[in-house]
């Protein structure tokens, strides 16, 4: 769907950059950042 294209998008950047914070791999931070940007869409088009 068209609005889960930019989590969509978030969470493969995050995942492919490689990213590790507190010895947490990039996959966790990927899912992270997708759900939050998830939210954050969701919550501005409710609002």
């Amino acid at each position: 769907e068209p609005r889960e294209r930019e989590p969509a998008l978030i969470t493969f950047m995050v995942t492919a950059s490689g990213l590790t914070l507190f010895s947490i791999g990039s996959a966790f931070w990927g899912i992270v950042a997708g759900l939050l940007t998830m939210l954050i869409l969701n919550a501005r088009k409710a609002g």
